[in-house]
């Protein structure tokens, strides 16, 4: 075991026994990444300091009963993970595909997350290496969508196209972006 995970092992053991210190220092070393982390998901950043919010509060609420099988970073990145799948559930049927896109290779990633901090940089860099090579009008409303946060109502006004024009542009982006990623991630394998 690392300096760094000797040090996360007392922190935690002395979180469970309710000690707020420990409880900052958590807090203080991981609510940025999981910021950034959560990101990838959606640029709404309202609800992610939101969850990751809510993630920390429970983290305080559920102290005395934490079994944590892996490491205390793993954990926090997959309970955020969770809350962010049920805000989108919750959301609206908009983000059906958003969400099944990104439940089908976030597993993968969140294990991968554990084991490598590279793994971000390397699977930032294919996305934005898939997200080149969509078609440009494609790439725009996607961008526009998830980006900047636009609805769909104001992207087909900004760019003079109907709302299932945007919709078609969404779908094919997602699906591309899907088929591009397997691709990257076959060959690198």
């Amino acid at each position: 075991m690392d300096q760094k995970s000797e040090d996360l092992s007392v922190i935690l053991k002395s979180l469970k026994q309710g000690n707020l210190k420990s409880y900052e220092t958590i807090y203080n070393r991981f609510y940025d990444e999981l910021c950034i982390y959560a990101l990838k998901y959606t640029p709404d950043r309202d609800l992610i300091q939101d969850i990751v919010q809510d993630t920390f509060l429970d983290l305080w609420n559920q102290r005395k009963k934490l079994k944590i099988k892996s490491s205390l970073k793993g954990y926090l990145y997959r309970i955020v993970y969770y809350k962010l799948m049920d805000a989108f559930k919750n959301n609206s049927k908009e983000n059906d595909e958003y969400l099944s896109f990104y439940q089908s290779s976030v597993k993968e990633a969140t294990t991968a997350i554990e084991e490598d901090d590279n793994y971000k940089a390397e699977l930032l860099a294919k996305l934005d290496l898939c997200l080149n090579k969509l078609p440009k009008r494609c790439k725009k409303v996607f961008l526009d969508k998830k980006i900047s946060g636009l609805k769909y109502i104001e992207i087909s006004k900004n760019l003079e196209i109907s709302i299932k024009t945007v919709e078609g542009h969404i779908r094919r982006a997602y699906a591309l972006i899907k088929v591009c990623m397997h691709e990257l991630n076959v060959s690198s394998s």
